[in-house]
């Protein structure tokens, strides 16, 4: 995959470019670093060293990007940034180690969604621990698995007790419990240590807010004619959940039947044919299918939007339809 040059939001009429993300340059005289060819994508530096002491693949999951400038939401300075899976590194060269390298909120970030509207929750009765920090308890699975798995520094205090949450891939309910730095689902039918698995929360953010300038698209795609009825059956080896959207509603696309690592090519592409965007995703686990939200924007053109997912080793193919409606809710 071509390195990361530019930004793009996706729009009905064109894509808007975000300078500011840029691709640290490297040179021969860095530490020691490691090429993903699952992602296409390297760790170096003082990141392989965090990567590897701090639960390599199994905590942080497969680099995503490479090193970028990204600014800070807290405090607007600019961080050298890199993203994985379940997590995203920031580099603070005015710490001193271990505290140089912090990881971003994800788990925070994500449960701002609930802010207005806490589900209900419990505590588990098994072993709890209180933190007043937050006012929250880990108990039973949860802290076993918090504590063997960096505690603190690693997971972050609780935001959240126990609650039923849908798994947007699967449409099942879980037990979920909600931390500064991760989400943990409990998945009772998996025996220890996978009966608590990491939600990959670095790999949403990262799909929700950026995506590759697509020039030449790496896979070619036959794309059927938008249609007055925006038809979106016909769907192979994945379905859009829901199948038809206002513009600035969220739909998850979910495609299955890829092989265990294999690295895919995801492209979206508009109702008159034309790839917009291209992004890249890594399956994790064996069987599971890979669940990615596309957040469209209320100036998409209206029509029968495409989403083809490709994999690299295997080339079996996905592609999952979905309706983005007029103004008034009339899809054309």
């Amino acid at each position: 995959m071509k390195a990361l040059r530019q930004i793009l939001r996706v729009f009905g009429v064109g894509v808007f470019l975000v300078p500011l993300l840029v691709t640290v340059r490297t040179t021969a005289a860095e530490p020691a670093a490691h090429f993903f060819v699952e992602t296409g994508h390297s760790i170096r530096g003082v990141f392989w060293t965090y990567w590897q002491a701090h639960g390599g693949l199994a905590q942080q999951g497969y680099p995503l990007t490479e090193e970028i400038q990204e600014r800070s939401e807290l405090d607007g300075r600019v961080y050298t940034v890199q993203y994985f899976e379940r997590a995203a590194f920031e580099w603070h060269p005015e710490n001193q180690p271990p505290y140089d390298i912090l990881l971003a909120q994800l788990g925070t970030h994500a449960y701002a969604q609930y802010l207005t509207h806490a589900p209900e929750q419990w505590t588990d009765p098994v072993n709890p621990r209180y933190f007043p920090e937050t006012g929250h308890t880990v108990g039973g699975r949860f802290r076993d698995y918090w504590e063997a798995n960096g505690g603190l520094m690693q997971q972050g205090y609780p935001v959240s007790d126990v609650f039923a949450e849908r798994n947007p891939t699967d449409g099942k309910l879980y037990a979920v419990q909600y931390f500064q730095r991760a989400v943990f689902e409990y998945h009772p039918q998996n025996a220890p240590p996978y009966d608590v698995l990491l939600a990959p929360l670095g790999a949403r953010l990262y799909h929700e807010t950026y995506w590759t300038v697509c020039g030449e698209c790496a896979v070619p795609l036959t794309v059927p004619a938008a249609d007055a009825s925006c038809d979106v059956s016909g769907s192979v080896n994945g379905h859009a959940t829901p199948s038809s959207v206002h513009g600035g509603e969220t739909v998850i696309a979910t495609a299955t039947g890829f092989n265990q690592t294999e690295p895919v090519v995801i492209t979206l592409t508009m109702p008159d044919g034309t790839v917009v965007a291209e992004q890249s995703d890594v399956i994790r686990l064996p069987g599971e299918p890979i669940g990615l939200p596309v957040m469209t924007q209320p100036t998409w053109v209206p029509g029968r939007w495409t989403m083809t997912f490709e994999g690299g080793s295997s080339h079996h193919k996905a592609v999952i339809y979905f309706c983005v409606q007029a103004p008034g809710g009339r899809g054309i």
